[in-house]
């Protein structure tokens, strides 16, 4: 009777401490930069229009593209053929301030020409990630203003 008593003692005592953990982990919450925004569809969200200016023709709104991404961050991905590029993830790193917990901080940016290349649609992804944390995705609304202000002052006028 002792030798389950005792095993109970220590089933209990192991629930309870990981009561205690998940209670202390739920309760500190991490906190990104003030300029991230969580976005649950970060597939359909955050695209930005930007209409070519008159007299710019396809190549050389490609180029402007490229030079304007490639000052900024490594491109990853690009064909000129499809319209379409992405750059690398670029990785900021530090102690949460929520948890003091290491974290990893991504951007990236998408754009992609119409068809007709007349538009160039930009957007731009953001994660952030605590250790032992779920990621949380979303965008940075600094960087995401930052690159489609430089881009649509290189290569057109502000659209929708």
């Amino acid at each position: 009777m002792k030798k389950r008593f005792s095993r109970m003692n220590a089933g209990m005592a192991g629930m309870f401490f990981g009561t205690i953990v998940v209670a202390l982990l739920v309760g500190c919450e991490t906190t990104p930069p003030p300029t991230f925004v969580r976005v649950m569809d970060t597939a359909q969200s955050g695209w930005k229009s930007i209409e070519l200016r008159e007299g710019l023709d396809y190549d050389q709104a490609w180029e402007g593209l490229v030079d304007v991404v490639a000052l900024k961050l490594n491109i990853e991905t690009m064909d000129k053929d499809a319209g379409y590029l992405r750059s690398g993830w670029a990785y900021m790193s530090g102690s949460d301030r929520g948890t003091g917990r290491p974290f990893t901080y991504g951007r990236r940016l998408t754009a992609k020409f119409s068809e007709d290349r007349e538009t160039l649609m930009v957007k731009t992804d953001a994660y952030y990630e605590v250790l032992q944390y779920p990621t949380v995705w979303g965008l940075d609304t600094a960087f995401n203003d930052d690159v489609y202000t430089e881009i649509a002052g290189r290569l057109g006028r502000t659209g929708k």
